[in-house]
């Protein structure tokens, strides 16, 4: 059975934080491509624009063929008006 890793190493908040920040420093691609993900995604989460497995794939599959995160969130403000 897989065990569960934290993703943010740290004993506390606080150095969790520093340990995120840090990472966002680093401006890795990888990195960048990753937070880009989460924060779409939890944005269409949020606004409940997508709430299925297929709407959440749709998105992540849009996201790849290169729609820009910026056009996305700005389709999601607008469908929240």
């Amino acid at each position: 059975m897989d065990k569960f890793v934290p993703y943010f190493v740290g004993e506390t908040f606080e150095d969790k934080t520093s340990y995120y920040y840090d990472l966002e420093e680093e401006e890795s691609d990888f990195y960048n491509q990753l937070i880009k993900k989460a924060s779409t995604t939890l944005a269409f989460w949020f606004f409940n624009q997508a709430s299925s497995q297929e709407e959440f794939e749709n998105l992540m599959l849009e996201m790849e063929e290169g729609e820009e995160v910026e056009e996305v969130e700005e389709e999601l403000k607008e469908k929240a008006k």
